[in-house]
């Protein structure tokens, strides 16, 4: 998703991705905020600041 899909993110990070059943996101940072939306199914999820 970029600027052009979604304006207001000009500051911030977005991924559309599909994990399958017990799978694990990569651990990753960088300078951007990031947002999330989960369309189903229920998520463990740790944030540092």
């Amino acid at each position: 998703m970029t600027v052009r899909e979604l304006p207001v993110a000009e500051e911030l990070a977005g991924v559309d991705m599909r994990l399958e059943a017990g799978g694990i996101r990569e651990l990753h940072w960088h300078k951007a905020a990031e947002w999330s939306i989960m369309l189903y199914g229920t998520a463990r999820i740790t944030a540092i600041d």
